[in-house]
């Protein structure tokens, strides 16, 4: 520590010697001379009041609430002080022990102080805001000398949805006592990020419900819908281009009053959109005793010409692919993602924000519901959407290979294996996504190398002696409760919460009223028009039918009976109701003989198994040739029918035939 008072010492009285210090800490020496700091002491400014109300009565600071117990604990836990600065370096939070929080009020480490290096000089909070990267400073590593005494950490916090300066995390404490490690500071500013993240989303799905409920009222009139951070989540096209702005442009409210939560008014004032200032009428929306975002009416005197109500894309979201015959393309079914019932664009719009950001996402529904195409419809929307999109289903990997084909392994690894080795999928999908299905079927010890590959960010071949790093956003999908697996020790808990930060629910079909009719007279005309066949269908009598089903294979079901109803009435001019309902009714009754074969004959074999091992070889042998004759031959249901892996229904039919 004496070598570097004597660095500083000859550096802040003009020295012209280079100093040996931290390329971090010699450029924010640097940036202080310029800005003609006092080597002596720090001077951070307070904003004034009308200052403080413009830089702190922010939003965005609401989301932290929740974290603020939290906080205060690690502060008191680490005994040091925990400050939260604003991408200008202005204090918006700060806590920790009593005895630190008065040296915080001597040091003026208050709310609306700013802490920034062109007041305060180097210190973690104004090196991390110029360098924009975590920072430790110690001691006399500070440019001014009445911070010397004190050691200080500090982290960045992102804005959601981008990588742009957001907030810093500050921890500090006396240079007697041991400074915390940077590591402390990530981690906390990374499950800020978290909370930021997933506060947006819900409050954006509360935010279009709401926008819903009364667009009505706004029908013949210009008008905005942005969250509490200003980002634009629906504006008329022609405003867009009257303006010069788009999308991922911000909106900001200039002479914002005081708001009500319990009764928030609308208000009249201006609001920067793009280059130009513009009055407009705001209505407030208030979640949780929060501001989360505002519908804002645009003075008609600022459009060039009348604008019509450019709605949401509400009524339908159809999600088309890009045609290309690259690895990295990826092929799409738009018909699972249309649907506008309420629960369904919840899910659309979580799918939206999941695909802004690099978090693991977790697709959670029934079987059939859709989970893949809601994977593709996340990448596609993602700054990966041009790199690999890679699907894989986790029960169709033999167990044995699992750690192969996901990791891959080196030449020479295995006997009679190829020299050059193999890549492993998530090499293959390195800088694109990965889908892996059907994760709770993922064997339990093989979910421990995957949870590191989430923490670490790299793999380890078979054969290997050294890790690889990878790049890749992880999608997981499952029709099983994780949670539940996970307390009965069939799943690893620790990777569900890995993977459960981004959880989205995709409804069952049953749960999505008018959804059914969109979907069933789509599929009609897709099929239709395949085949150039055109019949007269009594809608009055055909839709009640689909309303009264119960769908339990969900939207993949409904696209197989409307496919095999306009099928079977080739020769017909006219489908009846009675032509759906006898596709139904053999559609329930296959279900049904599933269920039996699935329960009873298992059921045979398992207690067979305990008497005649040679009678339950030729039993197993029937039983599975059977269950491939129900199913025409189709392995993939034969495997669903006996209630194990298609890899294992292949491995025993080898063994039959050998």
């Amino acid at each position: 520590m004496t070598d570097i008072i004597q660095e500083w010492e000859r550096f802040t009285l003009g020295n012209a010697t280079q100093p040996r210090v931290r390329d971090e800490i010699l450029k924010s020496w640097e940036r202080c001379k310029k800005y003609g700091i006092d080597r002596e002491k720090h001077a951070p400014v307070l904003l004034s009041s009308k200052e403080e109300k413009l830089n702190l009565e922010l939003d965005s600071f609401s989301f932290l609430q929740p974290l603020f117990p939290l906080l205060r604990m690690q502060a008191l836990d680490f005994d040091c002080l925990i400050a939260i600065v604003n991408s200008e370096g202005v204090v918006t939070f700060v806590d920790g022990p009593e005895r630190l929080l008065e040296k915080a009020n001597f040091y003026k480490l208050v709310i609306g102080a700013n802490w920034s290096e062109k007041y305060c000089g180097c210190s973690a909070i104004g090196a991390a805001i110029e360098e924009k990267k975590p920072i430790s400073v110690i001691g006399p590593e500070h440019y001014c000398a009445s911070l010397h005494d004190i050691w200080c950490t500090s982290a960045i916090i992102h804005k959601p949805e981008s990588k742009d300066l957001f907030m810093a995390l500050t921890m500090i404490g006396d240079l007697a006592h041991k400074p915390i490690p940077i590591s402390i500071a990530i981690t906390n500013s990374f499950l800020i990020e978290t909370k930021l993240t997933a506060i947006l989303y819900t409050d954006r799905v509360y935010l279009y419900n709401k926008f819903v409920e009364k667009k009505g009222l706004y029908s013949t009139f210009p008008f905005l819908l942005i969250d509490s951070l200003g980002t634009i989540l629906h504006c008329p096209k022609e405003i867009l281009a009257e303006f010069q702005v788009t999308k991922l442009d911000f909106v900001s409210i200039r002479n914002r009053p005081r708001i009500s939560y319990d009764q928030p008014q609308i208000f009249e004032s201006d609001i920067v959109l793009g280059k130009m200032v513009v009055p407009a009428l705001i209505e407030p929306i208030v979640r949780e005793n929060r501001i989360i975002g505002y519908i804002i009416e645009l003075s008609n005197s600022y459009v060039s010409a009348p604008v019509g109500s450019d709605s949401l894309n509400f009524s339908c979201f159809l999600f088309k692919s890009q045609k290309s015959s690259s690895e990295t393309s990826v092929s799409h079914s738009p018909d699972l993602i249309i649907g506008k019932s309420p629960a369904f664009v919840s899910a659309m719009e979580e799918a939206k924000i999941a695909a802004q950001n690099d978090l693991p996402v977790l697709l959670l529904g029934e079987t059939g519901t859709g989970k893949e195409i809601f994977a593709k419809f996340i990448h596609q929307n993602s700054r990966r959407a041009k790199e690999t999109f890679l699907a894989i289903n986790c029960a169709a990997i033999p167990k044995e290979l699992v750690v192969s084909e996901l990791f891959g392994f080196e030449g020479g690894t295995f006997t009679g294996s190829s020299k050059e080795g193999r890549k492993g999928k998530f090499l293959l999908a390195n800088n694109g996504t990965i889908f892996l299905d059907e994760i709770g079927e993922l064997p339990l010890e093989i979910q421990g190398t995957l949870l590191r590959v989430l923490e670490e960010f790299e793999i380890f071949p078979i054969g290997a002696k050294s890790p690889i790093p990878v790049d890749v956003r992880v999608i997981a999908a499952t029709n099983k409760d994780l949670n539940l697996l996970s307390l009965q020790g069939a799943f690893r808990q620790d990777l569900f919460y890995r993977l459960n930060i981004f959880p989205i629910h995709l409804p069952p079909l049953r749960e999505r009223g008018k959804d059914i009719e969109l979907l069933f007279i789509y599929f009609i005309e897709q099929i239709s028009a395949k085949l150039k066949f055109y019949p007269s269908i009594d809608w009055d009598e055909i839709l009640p039918i689909l309303y009264n089903y119960s769908w339990p294979g969900n939207v993949r079901e409904l696209k197989n009976v409307a496919f095999r109803l306009i099928a079977k009435n080739l020769q017909s001019k006219m489908i009846k109701p009675v032509d759906l309902l006898s596709i139904l009714h053999n559609t329930r009754k296959e279900n049904e003989e599933g269920q039996l074969l699935d329960k009873q004959t298992l059921n045979e074999m398992n207690s067979t198994v305990e008497t005649t091992p040679l009678y339950f070889k030729k039993y197993k042998k029937e039983l599975f040739f059977s269950a491939l004759e129900k199913t025409g031959g189709n392995a993939s249901k034969a495997a669903k029918l006996l209630g194990v892996h298609r890899s294992t229904l292949y491995r025993n039919l080898k063994k039959f035939h050998s």
